[in-house]
């Protein structure tokens, strides 16, 4: 069972930062062509969406180290209660870029496809 969720958890890893990339590239296709400025406002929605995606993780990775240097001198009842705070903290945030990143991408590749559509 551990196994089925790694993979699925390896699978969604790789596709959160695929995703933006393939319409990212898919912009980049479209904009010479058409340079109108649905075209631009997709790149630009394509760029903002693979920025974050490949920004979330950072995100993360930076307010857990925060939270590991604020209780570095604390007792260990403070401790253990900051480090859950800092922790649901990081999680909200990597979370919340996620969602945009997803919410940034779908847009351009709606947009996209809708050019796409309008040119045949």
């Amino acid at each position: 069972m551990q196994l089925i969720y790694l993979v699925l958890a390896l699978t969604i890893f790789v596709a959160h930062f695929v995703m933006p990339w393939w319409v990212l590239q898919w912009a980049r296709r479209v904009a010479p062509a058409s340079d109108t400025a649905a075209a631009r406002l997709a790149g630009g929605l394509a760029m903002m969406g693979f920025a974050v995606a490949v920004a979330a993780p950072v995100v993360v990775l930076v307010v857990s180290i925060a939270s590991g240097a604020m209780v570095a001198g604390a007792d260990s009842a403070s401790r253990a209660t900051e480090l859950a705070r800092m922790t649901s903290t990081a999680m909200n945030c990597g979370a919340m870029a996620v969602f945009s990143a997803w919410g940034f991408t779908l847009l351009a590749a709606l947009l996209l496809l809708r050019l796409r559509l309008a040119t045949r």
